[in-house]
């Protein structure tokens, strides 16, 4: 990791909520010169992209209404269309809006609205190149809790502030079921083509509709269900007179009873039916090998999958070395076997982990600014977590809409097996996920789609780089604490190395479990439970190493080329800055940066 020249501090000290202020290739030109547009031409093709990158931004929080309300994108859930007609329409919208950018003059635009539209472009043919694929990979535990979304959106989500508007909620229901209805059709076509893959989701998603269909209305027990309880606090907030209570609390019962509880029970029989059959590696899957070295090239990977894990293997043998030396163990024994004995010894949490993470944040916070030239504005806020269910501190973005700061909620129940201190926290707050999240959208200029991660993950690169960067900012206080770093890193790593493993080798469990237990600090139970996730999971584990790997590389060209000693400051403002972009077009961004560095 590079060490960075020393700046005069550039963001005020942190509050007590821990604000933070201030805190491929080039085209070759043509011999007869590059080709000039008018003012109008150049007008018209903005207001082409606008509209398209409008269009496309509104048919995500469509497409995704649910996780759109809960990234704060929205204000009122709505409800998802499901089903193959929706799926048409939506892919119709892809390939026409497609076609609206290609008809435009990219040569018009602006050098950063045309990085833009590329980026537009990209994530446009990315969905569609991928719809085949995704027929024939469909885990249900990518999708077992749609009805728990559409009951939290009727029961948790919905704001009923009058009368009319709880009649709305209970209009609601009959569009609800029919969703339910139009994804269980689609769940019986997947599985008549065999290409559900069952895994625990299965059990979770059974579970949930039991409790509810357990509760009254859906069952005659004394015990409401907990939608049923969600609903009667919705009318209780009405404060109404209570032969008006008793009126709409019949049609209540009656939308839950005549519309909701069919589909629900029908739904259960659906799900507990399933043919139960093992998880299938990609190539066992039709077309399998093709559409598993897109997925991987989709995510970053630029060489092909046989390559890529020769190459994880390389790095994974380089971090084990590493940490032969920096915690100083026998070179003549197992490493794996010493790596447990020492996390068993070294696991730790703090007693007070509110006010150590309050106090590690404020420290590192007031070192941000000898490596990044400029920091956002918002909010990074430290509570601690109310639900008692919830054992593990973690991290919720920011919420413009709603005015709500990034926060980090910790837990006084934290178990050091579950928790990597302080590892976890600066990949979750500073310099890691909220810089990134926050950096984004605080970019004007930025368009909305590559500010959010709806159908396009931020780099999960950039945590483990954080994490890294927090050890020069003075981040960990002793080389145990700082040890978290590498073996983060040593597991991103064998997490490719089995991803590919599975998906293209092939390996069955019990040769995977072994390379698992060999080359990590995981137990059999812990290489189980990840090999099993990797399965259901294609190349899910394997995009954080693979992220980082575009990271390390964009920030060595970075610093190689750019004119002046302190410009990789400005590299990791500006890079973040750019939101989702993706990396295939991480050159041709490069390009552009380093004419103004």
């Amino acid at each position: 990791m590079t060490h960075f020249s020393k700046l005069p501090h550039a963001v005020s000290a942190l509050l007590l909520a821990l604000a933070l202020s201030g805190c491929q290739s080039t085209p070759t030109t043509p011999v007869s010169g590059p080709e000039t547009f008018s003012p109008a031409q150049t007008d018209a093709a903005m207001a082409t992209l606008e509209q398209a990158q409008s269009e496309y931004y509104q048919g995500l929080l469509q497409r995704y209404p649910y996780q759109a309300f809960q990234k704060g994108l929205t204000l009122t859930p709505q409800l998802a269309a499901t089903g193959t007609a929706a799926d048409d329409e939506w892919y119709q919208q892809l390939a026409d809006l497609e076609e609206q950018l290609e008809q435009m003059p990219h040569g018009a635009l602006p050098a950063r609205q045309q990085l833009y539209a590329r980026a537009l472009q990209y994530r446009l043919g990315q969905q569609q190149e991928w719809r085949q694929c995704k027929e024939h990979w469909s885990s249900l535990g990518q999708q077992a809790f749609l009805p728990q979304q559409v009951l939290e959106q009727l029961g948790k989500h919905f704001q009923a502030q009058t009368i009319p508007d709880f009649q709305a909620l209970l209009n609601t229901m009959s569009a609800a079921a029919e969703q339910l209805k139009a994804w269980q059709v689609q769940l019986e076509q997947q599985q008549a083509k065999g290409v559900v893959n069952l895994d625990s989701e299965r059990d979770a998603a059974l579970a949930y509709l039991d409790r509810q269909l357990a509760g009254y209305p859906f069952s005659d027990s004394s015990t409401p269900s907990p939608f049923w309880v969600d609903i009667q606090q919705q009318l209780t907030a009405l404060k109404l007179y209570p032969s008006s209570q008793d009126v709409l609390q019949a049609d209540a019962k009656s939308a839950v009873t005549n519309h909701l509880l069919p589909v629900l029970r029908s739904l259960r029989a659906t799900i507990k039916s399933l043919n139960s059959q093992p998880q299938l590696s990609w190539q066992q899957q039709p077309g399998g090998d093709a559409c598993y070295r897109l997925q991987l090239s989709q995510l970053g990977a630029t060489d092909a999958p046989e390559l890529l894990q020769e190459i994880a293997k390389s790095r994974l043998a380089a971090l084990q070395q590493q940490l032969r030396v920096e915690l100083q163990l026998d070179d003549t024994q197992p490493l794996a076997q010493q790596l447990r004995a020492w996390l068993a010894s070294n696991r730790v949490a703090p007693g007070d982990v509110q006010s150590e993470s309050l106090k590690r944040l404020r420290a590192v916070s007031e070192r941000l600014p000898y490596a990044f030239e400029s920091l956002p504005t918002t909010e990074l806020v430290i509570q601690p977590e109310t639900n008692p269910a919830i054992h593990h501190p973690h991290y919720q973005l920011p919420k413009p809409l709603l005015g709500l700061p990034g926060i980090y909620y910790t837990t006084a129940q934290t178990h050091p097996n579950e928790w990597r201190w302080p590892l976890d926290l600066y990949k979750d707050t500073l310099p890691g996920k909220h810089l990134q999240y926050a950096m984004a959208q605080e970019n004007p200029q930025l368009p909305d789609f590559l500010k959010t991660d709806l159908e396009a993950a931020f780099e999960p690169g950039w945590p483990d780089i954080a994490a890294e960067l927090a050890s020069d900012l003075g981040g960990y206080q002793s080389p145990s604490e700082h040890a978290w770093v590498l073996l983060d890193e040593m597991e991103q790593e064998l997490n490719l190395v089995l991803d590919v493993a599975v998906h293209l080798y092939e390996w069955d469990n019990a040769k995977a479990n072994q390379y698992c237990q060999l080359n990590s600090f995981m137990s059999e139970t812990q290489c189980s439970s990840r090999i099993a996730a990797i399965r259901a999971q294609p190349a899910h584990f394997a995009h954080a190493a693979i992220s980082r790997a575009n990271i390390l590389a964009l920030m060595q060209d970075a610093e190689a080329a750019a004119s002046q000693p302190r410009a990789l400051l400005a590299f990791h403002s500006d890079w973040l800055k750019q939101g989702t972009l993706p990396a295939a077009l991480y050159p041709i961004w490069l390009d552009a940066w380093l004419q103004t560095h």
